[in-house]
């Protein structure tokens, strides 16, 4: 019964930690009218964005915790890092210790984050990622268990973490989105259609939110996406949903300087 229920923590957590960052969403993970390109421009300029944002989100599948995901942006003038340590929680902890540290860092220009490197650290090295973004030659180049790939880089594209943190400067108010977004591998296109502008509960309290919804289709992992309206459109609750079932983030604390 032990070993049942390790296999399915790890599956479980396996799926949650891949959807705690940026589902994109996220956003993890994200629209005809609106698109995440060098043609959308920044509406918020960097002088006015936050220099340090701290928030914590908790991890459920259906009603039962799993896992933690800890986020921290930085500006310093026209440079970012993003750091997210996305951890096990709850009664999985006990059989289960996996840990997956994200990194993200890059420029702050007139579209927007443009990430420069994007790293994907796990205790099996084997299973980390490292990736440059080279926009002189259009290339992300990704090393991954001592194999290197070079893989093309549309414009505006995002890696997993820059992309939530994009809508700080790139503000959503269409009915549809689309970015370009990549896991340090492989880009993939992400359309995301406007399912309304709810309030929403969560453990520090209500936030009035534009939610997205990927239109996804058959095959494709499906997210949907909550932004804060008064708290530079930073992602307060994830759900995404793959072949391991439907996992849900929920913010659970926020530091904004």
């Amino acid at each position: 019964m032990k070993r049942l229920f390790t296999v399915w923590g790890a599956l479980a957590v396996s799926g949650a930690l891949n959807a705690a960052s940026i589902i994109t969403m996220a956003m993890p993970g994200l629209m005809t009218a609106f698109i995440i390109s060098p043609m959308a421009r920044a509406e918020t300029t960097s002088a006015e964005l936050p220099t340090l944002v701290k928030a914590s989100y908790k991890i459920y599948k259906g009603s039962l915790l799993i896992g933690q995901n800890d986020e921290v942006f930085e500006r310093k003038g026209m440079r970012y890092t993003i750091t997210s340590d996305a951890h096990v929680e709850g009664p999985l902890a006990v059989f289960f210790k996996e840990r997956i540290l994200y990194k993200s860092e890059g420029l702050i220009g007139p579209q927007g984050l443009q990430p420069t490197a994007f790293e994907q650290v796990r205790a099996d090295a084997s299973r980390s990622t490292y990736a440059k973004f080279d926009w002189d030659k259009k290339d992300i180049v990704s090393l991954r268990n001592g194999n290197t790939e070079t893989f093309d880089l549309p414009d505006g594209t995002q890696d997993r973490l820059s992309s939530m943190y994009q809508f700080m400067l790139a503000v959503p108010r269409t009915s549809q989105l689309t970015v370009w977004m990549s896991q340090g591998k492989r880009s993939e296109k992400y359309v995301y259609q406007k399912q309304g502008e709810p309030t929403i509960k969560t453990p520090i309290g209500d936030f009035a939110t534009v939610f997205y919804a990927r239109d996804a289709k058959e095959g494709e992992s499906k997210s949907q996406l909550w932004l804060a309206k008064n708290k530079f459109h930073l992602p307060v609750r994830i759900i995404f949903e793959d072949k391991n079932g439907a996992f849900e983030q929920v913010l659970a604390s926020l530091s904004v300087q």
